[in-house]
């Protein structure tokens, strides 16, 4: 029955009545911005034209909702927009340009209002306090607000009018919205690109810092070699070694977290110098050898260090004559920049023990001859069965000492022993040497 009672009451209140329903049902269908609604207003940033429309917009209606205000204006199809001071305040304006309005809508009698307002509620409209307001505007303007507070976040509110002669429906339409002025516009941020050098040698570490003047917030930096991006690094240094000849780089970031503006450092020429430093293939000698490095580069001025044990650090081939393991290093330069290799002597102990001998009398192999015994005086030598038993002693080691393999002058049987070496010499790389001796016939 209230289905019925209602189209009844339809019918009976005209043709006006029947189109303004449809107007309004046919505006709530179009898209509208999300600015549409006071809790996620349009951010407007300083110095910067931010196109706004209020097309297809509604309001919001209940005690203390975000459109229950008549300061200054009815609204009837609101946008809302924020902006926020800077830590100064002061005077800002806020600017419209470019306005167009829906022909379709009360013909010429078309114009809107403008309310610029704080809250300490945000969206609730018993809490509002209003800055300023521009009533009734038609074209384009610029309305300065004074004194504002710093570090504050501000609403505006725009919404079309329904004044004139046969104006039924709420203007609709397009402008070009800013703010500027001292209260919110900022020091151009800026990014400065440096390097520790811009001449370099190829596979050379090279720094590169990003300096930021005006650049608050978290950023990351996006890397460009060569007009191609490189890669982002959450530092605003960064080493790298792959550089090539006549690399170009520059570095991009986006400053300030509210409104952020991309901002592009100036530009690096790399020249990369190629040369080469070859120390030479690792040595392998016996104490008390020499052996002649082979060092070979493309650079003007090269030294080898340490000097000690080189017949000359300032040649490439000098002789070498280490009397421990040695790392002897090659630097050469080429007038810009230089180059290290290295290459390493590894010097042995120069005794050679025999692992077996046979003491048969024939006069081949007869004793156990350690050769290179004579450079260590203060030798011990210890030789034990499989026991544990020591079958053999002896402090220093020549001719007159080499063990013939006999116990308490008896011959011992076929079998494996096992020595014990000490060199007691600090120099020696190893000072205690052990392995198996076997006694064969």
């Amino acid at each position: 029955m209230e289905i019925y009672s209602f189209t009844y009451e339809f019918n009976t209140m005209g043709v006006n009545f029947f189109y303004i329903l449809i107007f309004l049902t046919c505006s709530l269908s179009i898209a509208q911005a999300d600015y549409n609604s006071c809790n996620s207003p349009g951010e407007l940033c300083p110095q910067v034209f931010l196109p706004v429309s209020n097309i297809g917009a509604n309001v919001t209606f209940c005690p203390s909702c975000e459109d229950d205000f008549t300061n200054c204006f009815t609204p009837y199809n609101t946008v809302w927009l924020t902006f926020q001071t800077n830590d100064n305040g002061g005077n800002a304006f806020i600017s419209g340009n470019n306005v167009t309005y829906n022909a379709g809508v009360n013909n010429n009698n078309n114009s809107f209002s403008l309310m610029v307002l704080e809250t300490t509620i945000p969206c609730s409209a018993s809490a509002y306090t209003e800055i300023d307001c521009l009533a009734e505007q038609q074209g384009a303007f610029t309305l300065e607000i004074e004194d504002l507070e710093p570090n504050k976040i501000y609403y505006i509110v725009i919404s079309g009018t329904r004044v004139g002669p046969g104006a039924l429906d709420p203007s609709e339409f397009t402008m070009d919205l800013r703010v500027s002025g001292e209260a919110v516009n900022r020091p151009p941020a800026q990014i400065i690109l440096g390097s520790t050098t811009p001449v370099t040698c190829t596979n050379l570490p090279v720094e590169m810092i990003v300096n930021m003047d005006f650049c608050p917030g978290e950023y990351e930096i996006n890397w460009y070699r060569n007009d191609e991006f490189w890669f982002t690094s959450a530092s605003n240094v960064i080493v790298v070694e792959d550089l090539e000849d006549n690399d170009i780089i520059r570095a991009e970031t986006s400053c300030f977290e509210e409104c952020p503006v991309d901002v592009v450092s100036n530009s690096i020429f790399f020249t990369v110098l190629d040369f080469f430093v070859n120390a030479g293939p690792d040595r392998e000698i016996l104490k008390g050898e020499s052996v002649q490095l082979a060092g070979s580069t493309s650079g003007v001025n090269y030294y080898w260090e340490p000097e000690l044990w080189l017949s000359d650090p300032t040649v490439l081939d000098p002789i070498a004559f280490p009397e421990q393991t040695t790392t002897f290093f090659l630097t050469a330069t080429n007038g810009e920049c230089e180059l290290t290799d290295e290459m390493t002597i590894i010097v042995r102990n120069d005794l050679v023990i025999p692992s077996i001998f046979s003491p048969n009398g024939d006069g081949i192999n007869d004793t156990w001859e350690i050769l290179g015994a004579e450079r260590y005086p203060n030798m011990l030598i210890e030789v034990y069965d499989r026991w544990g038993q020591k079958v053999f002693e002896s402090i220093s080691y020549n001719e007159d000492k080499f063990w013939d393999g006999t116990y308490r002058g008896k011959l011992l049987r076929t079998s494996t022993y096992y020595y014990v070496i000490n060199l007691n010499d600090p120099t020696a790389d190893e000072t205690i040497l052990k392995g198996p001796v076997s006694i064969v016939r």
